[in-house]
């Protein structure tokens, strides 16, 4: 069937008093209660308040923490060390029902997310209707809704500048047209997807059909309830004139609309009105695991085991996990996540001067991003997480091989298309150095020690990346910035780091950006600078990274990988990606605890991911 349905809108009542029925009991703070404080003294103060909808959660003292061992039975809290002592007594909320330890360890850490609603971003949204409507259906919808830039997902996802937590009238506009674009695919190619034939075009055979797409919409079985709901939305669809296929278009356009499409639950199995931590339901842990690793939807066997009850230890989500990672699909996901961590995507918006670098050209941007995406490919799943800071392999093409200062192989084709394995000059280490990272945080003209140092400082040492100066100092910034203009950037890094306002933010990352100093704008290899001042690169790490003395690029990858900062940082920067909205420090306990676990093994990506998705941060829930 094909053609524009009759437009039934929310004046005819049935879809859109269900969708606000929808929003009101499951956005309520009944849904999300208050952030509890994570790994505190007994008696402290919460590390913050973000209720993911509902009303406004207030930090809370988390008191003992609630210890929960690799039998899931509770063990006495232990407040960890990076919050000061304290925190010693009986775990609270134990047992916690049907969570395993897959390494034999206690995981004594107090829940870190509470009990809550997780909205999808967009581009998920539209992988989960892709995962039930087909690519055909989906794939008009990320140029009509603006979703291409893949490369440019935040950390954690719901942190981008057009996502969010909550549901703003931007966001909702998106969401609702995503919604009807989808359901009136629905409806002109009514028999291909539904598999109502003319002659099988019933009331049955739509009904049949609305059920098993809200299931895969909602990501688990209807309730009762909910089915009753979405039927009246069709029946009173039909009462209003719609012929079949256009009943069903507006049920569909309800169901992708509904809350329980467009947020994911993370309430758990606790009684209703307890304080006590819980584990998430199967199904819960499925999507949970699922939209962390795949950017989707469960698939089936995902599915399978949440109705089995087999996602309830940490070993089975583990096993679940590593048949996730196996997946090509799951793989490149993972690797483009990784692309958007280092913020390789920023290279596409970098204007170098070509009067001051006439070999910058379109063609070598796109083999500086085609040579990061290799490195990513290669060193993710076929070295370990360090080798992204230590590995001098790379695969360049001639024109990346000239700006390394390295020969192209000889017998190898002389073309922009041509890219080969070679290992770069010693005094490069990793991504860090690589041509790609460095020019991604150019200014036209020159280098950026506080680009490359907010960058440095927040993907190897999990730094906080401070606020932009308020422009009330912006006459100020630009007199200092004339004053400056002839002195070497480490002249002009010392003026920020010791002079007030500048001091307060410039000592945090800095330091990072001038270790960086024996790279020009776009990443080659220097010793002096443009007016042929040598360069000095040392500094010296914060204390929690070490407190090391380095005078290069090199031993700062040395430095940061050896002591552990820089795997512990990923490992925390992974487990927000994961909780997509959620808070975690590098000294979190439960940070500690995957970063423990990932030392003890291998080392590799896939191993931190696993830790990750096995952990209890990811399966246990608190609060109202």
């Amino acid at each position: 069937m094909s053609g524009m349905a009759r437009r039934l809108t929310p004046s005819d009542g049935a879809r859109f008093s269900l969708a606000v029925a929808l929003v009101f009991s499951a956005c309520t703070g009944q849904a999300s209660g208050s952030h509890v404080g994570a790994g505190n003294p007994a008696g402290g103060t919460g590390t913050g308040a973000s209720p993911a909808m509902g009303q406004t959660g207030q930090p809370t003292g988390s008191g003992s923490v609630a210890g929960i061992g690799p039998s899931g039975t509770g063990l006495s809290g232990t407040g960890p060390s990076a919050t000061g002592a304290g925190g010693n007594g009986p775990g609270v909320g134990g047992p916690v029902t049907g969570l395993g330890g897959s390494s034999g360890l206690p995981l004594n850490c107090a829940p870190v997310a509470s009990r809550r609603l997780v909205r999808l971003t967009l581009s998920q949204a539209v992988s989960s209707i892709r995962s039930m409507l087909g690519a055909a259906t989906a794939d008009p919808l990320v140029t009509a809704y603006d979703l291409t830039d893949v490369g440019a997902r935040a950390f954690p996802p719901l942190a981008a500048p057009n996502e969010g937590t909550f549901v703003t009238e931007a966001i909702w506009a998106k969401s609702e047209g995503i919604g009807r674009t989808a359901a009136q695919y629905v409806f002109d190619h009514y028999a291909a997807l539904t598999g109502c034939t003319a002659a099988a075009t019933t009331d049955t055979c739509a009904q049949t059909f609305v059920g098993t797409l809200a299931e895969k919409a909602f990501r688990r079985p209807l309730e009762t309830a909910e089915r009753d709901s979405l039927l009246q939305v069709y029946t009173e669809s039909k009462g209003a004139g719609a012929a079949i296929p256009e009943a069903l278009q507006q049920t569909v356009w309800a169901i992708l609309t509904s809350p329980n499409f467009l947020y994911r639950r993370e309430l758990g199995a606790a009684t209703a009105g307890s304080t006590a931590a819980a584990a998430l339901t199967p199904y819960e842990a499925a999507s949970q695991l699922a939209y962390f690793l795949t950017d989707g939807p469960p698939d089936q066997p995902l599915l399978d085991a949440a109705k089995q009850g087999t996602l309830s230890t940490a070993t089975q989500v583990a096993a679940q996990a590593d048949r996730l990672l196996a997946l090509p699909a799951v793989q490149a996901n993972m690797q483009q996540a990784m692309f958007s961590y280092f913020g390789i995507a920023n290279l596409a918006s970098v204007v170098i001067d070509p009067a001051k670098v006439p070999e910058y050209t379109v063609g070598v941007q796109n083999a500086m991003l085609r040579e990061t995406q290799d490195f990513l490919t290669s060193t993710l799943w076929k070295g370990k997480v360090d080798d992204l800071l230590l590995s001098r392999q790379s695969e360049v093409n001639p024109d990346l091989a000239k700006l390394y200062g390295i020969t192209f192989p000889a017998g190898s084709t002389q073309t922009a298309s041509t890219f080969v394995p070679v290992q770069l000059p010693d005094v490069r280490s990793g991504l860090l150095t690589q041509l790609g990272f460095l020019t991604s945080r150019a200014r036209t003209d020159g280098s950026s020690v506080v680009a490359r140092g907010l960058a440095v400082a927040s993907t190897v040492l999990c730094a906080s990346t401070p606020a932009a100066p308020p422009t009330a100092l912006a006459d100020q910034i630009a007199a200092v910035t004339t004053m400056l203009a002839d002195k070497s950037e480490r002249e002009r890094s010392l003026y920020r780091q010791t002079t007030a306002p500048c001091s307060a933010c410039h000592t945090t990352f800095d330091p990072y950006g001038l270790v960086l100093e024996n790279f020009d704008l776009i990443g080659r290899y220097r010793t002096v600078d443009d007016q042929q001042r040598p360069i000095d690169a040392s500094t010296t790490l914060p204390n929690d990274a070490g407190g090391a003395q380095v005078k290069t690029a090199v031993e700062f990858a040395q430095a940061v990988t050896s002591n552990g900062v820089f795997a512990s940082c990923v490992a925390r920067n992974l487990m927000k990606f994961a909780l997509a909205d959620g808070n975690v420090e590098r000294g979190d306990c439960a940070v500690q605890a995957v970063t423990q676990r990932f030392l003890a093994g291998d080392k590799t990506f896939g191993s931190m991911l696993r830790e990750i998705a096995a952990s209890q941060t990811l399966a246990v829930r608190v609060g109202p």
